[in-house]
């Protein structure tokens, strides 16, 4: 630019034109400049506010999506905290009712093998009690068919006493007589005394029998005097230790 001077029409004074084109210039610049400033800048703080409001929105967008996607996580943690409290009062409610009916089917099982045990004992126990029943049964009789073979065996001896001490007793004092003894297990006797005399042999016969026994038994006679007949003896003494009733010395009742 030139430098391009006037006077100025009310004081005279030089005034430089190109200086006051450029303040003029440079104010209107600078208020231009200014206008556009403030118009960019609220320009631009309207776009910061509006990133900013975008920001934040979509902030609290992905915070609300978070939020929710928690909220959701939440839920099915509940739900399946829910199930898992539910499948185990299930499994708890499985679990009574299962040891509920062991422990019934158990005493059930337990009674039931009790009675069959019980049972089974008690036909171990009777027939062990049949057992020692006929054992015991088995022994009686054989206790009595041993008493019995003693006391047999007892008057046996008993009697084969009687009949050596008769025996003997005949011989001491009948000396001349013969004393004949009869045979063990032989019918009849005990012994037969055949009278002698110095001058003659064989005079008569006399028949003994031995008795040792509690009572006395009429049919003896009977019996007595059969063998007499039988053996030909002419007299017979029953020796005895059971008598009658009504005595209790020798006599004769008879013909023995």
């Amino acid at each position: 630019m030139k430098n391009e001077k006037i006077n100025c029409p009310h004081c005279g004074g030089e005034v430089n034109i190109n200086e006051i084109v450029y303040n003029q210039l440079s104010e209107q610049v600078k208020s231009d400049y200014s206008q556009k400033t403030v118009v960019e800048k609220k320009e631009l703080e309207s776009k910061i506010r509006k990133q900013l409001t975008d920001e934040k929105n979509n902030e609290l967008a992905s915070y609300k999506e978070e939020l929710e996607r928690k909220v959701e996580q939440v839920k099915e943690l509940n739900k399946t905290k829910a199930e898992l409290e539910r499948t185990k009062r299930e499994k708890e409610e499985l679990r009574t009712t299962i040891e509920s009916e062991s422990e019934q089917k158990f005493t059930q099982t337990l009674a039931t093998e009790k009675s069959r045990i019980s049972k089974e004992l008690d036909e171990k126990n009777q027939l062990k009690l049949s057992e020692r029943e006929h054992i015991i049964e088995q022994l009686k009789d054989q206790l009595k068919e041993a008493q019995r073979k003693a006391e047999q065996g007892s008057m046996q001896i008993q009697g084969e006493v009687q009949e050596e001490a008769i025996e003997a007793y005949l011989k001491s004092v009948f000396p001349l007589d013969t004393i004949e003894e009869i045979k063990k297990g032989a019918r009849g006797a005990d012994c037969i005394q055949i009278v002698n005399s110095r001058s003659q042999q064989n005079c008569g016969r006399i028949y003994y029998e031995s008795k040792r026994t509690k009572d006395f038994q009429n049919s003896w006679i009977d019996k007595f005097k059969a063998d007499m007949r039988e053996i030909g003896a002419q007299f017979g003494i029953l020796v005895t230790e059971a008598f009658p009733k009504g005595h209790d010395r020798m006599f004769q009742i008879d013909g023995v």
